[in-house]
């Protein structure tokens, strides 16, 4: 197990019309699970690869177990990677996959052959050690993948979008075993996503990046709860937080700063409101019924919230409508979006 600590992190690739990642700090505890989540561009690919080295920064300082990764080369880094592509060789069985790196440290067959079966067994391998990457489905496929980096017994993990191939599914399914693999084993690791849910359940803490900036980093609850910014929650949420106008609601008592609220759609009822409630009115334009629960949006005029109800009892688009939320379930924002205090 390592620390990692990122330093002042920055990348502009050549053409590049803005910076790939701008002034990136981080710091990873021994064994902890970092998420890097955001959209696409916004510099969490960027990050693991320069961990990596398989690319190097422009500034800053990337630190594993207190020593400098500046210069040094990705096979004396003591990390392993995931890819999102699987990267096997098609030519060989999964038994050769797994041996592969073994045998490139020269480890001695009988040491091999005992960790790839271990190995083999921990991801529940074992009868499919003979075949090859085109006789293997997806999640079989990222299983080996994901026993190549085991076997190497790292100091930090690196998982870039392991699981953006498969469907929802399945995605599902290796996501609960990858968080228990990682922590049983107990190594150090970052977690690439834009998966807001892998995000959320997987990660120790989360750090949201936006256009190459740090957004927010914390744990799963302190960003759901507390977002820093509109872009972190906008961000994390299904469906996300809704942000509406401050001209829009009839709040007293806020701070002149104020520019937009946020609500979570599980923080909106239907029904009037009542004390300590602020009260909104308007027509419903969409229904999604789920099963468990019916996610409807109201048009507020110039701004629409989004509520769940439970299982199919919603109304009917076109109704009119009255919401209530709480105050102190509100959240308030500045014209740049940043978090001013908590509303109640």
């Amino acid at each position: 197990m390592a620390e990692v600590a990122i330093t002042g992190l920055s990348r502009r690739y050549p053409g590049g019309n803005a910076a790939a990642l701008l002034g990136l700090d981080l710091a990873l505890a021994s064994g902890e699970l970092l998420v890097i989540v955001g959209p696409s561009g916004c510099g969490k690919s960027t990050t693991l690869r320069l961990v990596a080295g398989l690319d190097e920064p422009d500034a800053g300082d990337i630190r594993i177990a207190g020593r400098s990764m500046l210069g040094v080369p990705p096979q004396d880094r003591d990390v392993a990677m995931v890819f999102q592509g699987y990267a096997l060789y098609p030519h060989m069985r999964a038994r050769e996959i797994l041996e592969f790196p073994l045998r490139m440290r020269g480890v001695a067959k009988a040491a091999r052959v005992a960790t790839v079966a271990r190995v083999a067994e921990l991801l529940g391998l074992g009868r499919l050690l003979d075949r090859r990457p085109g006789e293997l489905s997806g999640g079989e496929r990222q299983r080996v993948a994901m026993g190549r980096a085991i076997v190497r017994e790292p100091s930090l993990f690196l998982f870039d979008e392991p699981l953006a191939n498969l469907d929802a599914a399945l995605r599902s399914e290796l996501r609960s075993e990858l968080g228990a693999l990682v922590r049983r084993l107990g190594t150090t690791a970052m977690y690439v996503t834009h998966d807001h849910v892998e995000a959320m359940t997987l990660g120790d803490r989360i750090a949201v990046l936006c256009a190459g900036r740090l957004e927010q980093l914390g744990t799963p609850r302190e960003l759901y709860e507390r977002p820093a910014t509109t872009f972190v929650a906008g961000f994390l949420g299904a469906p996300p937080m809704n942000l509406v106008d401050v001209a829009a609601l009839a709040v007293a008592g806020l701070p002149a700063a104020v520019r937009t609220l946020g609500v979570r759609p599980e923080h909106v009822r239907l029904g009037d409101a009542g004390d300590g409630e602020v009260a909104l009115a308007g027509e419903v334009s969409a229904v999604e019924p789920l099963g468990a629960e019916t996610h409807v949006t109201v048009d507020l005029g110039p701004s629409r919230v989004r509520l769940r109800v439970p299982g199919f009892d919603a109304p009917a688009r076109g109704a009119r409508v009255g919401l209530a939320v709480a105050r102190d379930r509100l959240h308030a924002f500045d014209a740049e979006g940043r978090r001013v205090e908590r509303v109640g």
